[in-house]
C-alpha cells in the first residue's frame, strides 16, 4: 500500500511541476533553464523510482513516462515552434532516453558493476553465471540467470547485460565501459 502511495505523490508533483513551468515559462529565458529545473526538481525522481519500482505494472512505467514526454514536448516546441512534435526526433534533439532504455542500461551496468567487485553482492553472483561457449560462436549470451523465473531481477540484469554489452568488452578499462553502457 505504500508503495502506491509514493508512487502516486511523484507523479503527481512532477505532474504540478510541469504546469508551475509550463505556465511561467516565460519567466524563464533560455531553454536551458528549463531543462536545469527539469533535471533537478522532477527528472532525479522519476529516474530513481523508475529504478526502485523496476517490477512496476506497465501502467505506472508509461504514467512515469508520460512526465518526460511533456517536459520534451514543452522544450520541443521552444526550440522548434514551427515544426510538428514527435517525441523520438524530440529525444534524438535534447539528447535523452528513455526512461526504459535508461532503466535497462542501469540494471546492465548494476550486474557488470558486481562482476567488476565494484559492488558487493555475493548472492548475484551465485545466481548469475558466465557462460563460456566451447567454440567460437558469434552472438551468444554472455551472462546466464540460474533463477526460475526471467522476472526476478537477476535474470533482468542478465538479459539487460546480453544485449546492451553485446558489442562491448565486458571485462576492459571501467570507465570507458561505464560511458559506453550509460550513453
Amino acid at each position: 500500500v505504500k508503495l502506491n502511495v509514493d508512487k502516486t505523490k511523484v507523479i503527481t508533483f512532477s505532474r504540478k511541476t510541469y504546469y508551475f513551468i509550463n505556465k511561467y515559462k516565460l519567466f524563464y529565458s533560455t531553454l536551458g533553464c528549463i531543462f536545469i529545473l527539469y533535471f533537478t526538481l522532477v527528472r532525479s525522481k522519476v529516474e530513481y523510482t523508475s529504478v526502485v519500482w523496476n517490477s512496476i505494472i506497465s501502467t505506472d512505467a508509461n504514467k512515469l513516462e508520460c512526465n518526460q514526454q511533456k517536459y520534451t514536448a514543452l522544450c520541443y516546441k521552444r526550440s522548434f515552434p514551427q515544426v510538428d512534435y514527435c517525441h523520438d526526433f524530440a529525444l534524438e534533439q535534447f539528447k535523452l532516453h528513455t526512461l526504459q532504455k535508461r532503466r535497462y542500461h542501469l540494471d546492465a551496468l548494476f550486474l557488470i558493476q558486481v562482476y567488476h567487485g565494484s559492488i558487493l553482492y555475493p548472492s548475484a553472483l551465485e545466481m548469475v553465471g558466465l557462460h563460456v561457449p566451447v567454440r567460437n560462436i558469434r552472438d551468444f549470451p554472455m551472462f546466464n540467470a540460474c533463477s526460475v523465473s526471467k522476472n526476478c531481477p537477476s535474470a533482468r540484469c542478465a538479459s539487460a547485460a546480453n544485449v546492451v554489452c553485446r558489442d562491448i568488452d565486458v571485462f576492459g578499462p571501467k570507465t570507458l565501459l561505464w560511458k559506453h553502457i550509460l550513453y
